[in-house]
């Protein structure tokens, strides 16, 4: 897998601590529904690693207990220490792990838009994140179909 443009260094972007924070925020928004399934937390993982994340906040994450995170304390710890286009990417982040395991729940999706809300994030740019990341599971689809060896 590689980076598209667009798609930060997360790494050099923010300083560990916020981080740590942001990808436990995109883990407790996609285990809203009661799970966190291995496709979720590879994602999160794999993209973290393609993105600069370094070796010790990529095991804090793995270590992350998402089953007692409190969602609103997290956001509102984290708010202060992101810019609006890094929190924007955190929400994009959020729905792309939560839809990494082939469905986006109910839960996943209000924990989605309360993060949004939280963060500071419009209602009109979560839907086009949201737009954009069901245009990127079709073309990868599309990709797959088009160049599958039988």
């Amino acid at each position: 897998m590689q980076r598209h443009r667009g798609e930060s260094n997360l790494g050099e972007l923010l300083p560990r601590e916020t981080l740590e924070l942001y990808g436990f925020a995109v883990l407790a928004i996609a285990g809203a529904d009661g799970e966190l399934s291995k496709a979720e937390r590879d994602l999160l993982l794999c993209d973290g690693k393609l993105r600069g994340v370094s070796e010790a906040v990529l095991g804090a994450w793995e270590r992350f207990d998402w089953q007692s995170a409190q969602r609103r304390p997290l956001l509102s710890r984290i708010r202060p220490l992101l810019s609006h286009s890094t929190a924007r990417m955190l929400v994009f982040d959020a729905i792309r792990v939560s839809r990494a395991d082939g469905g986006y729940a109910l839960e996943e999706r209000n924990a989605v838009d309360e993060a949004a809300e939280l963060l500071g994030v419009e209602q009109s740019i979560v839907d086009a994140l949201q737009g954009l990341a069901e245009m990127q599971e079709g073309m990868r689809r599309l990709e797959r179909g088009l160049l599958e060896v039988a």
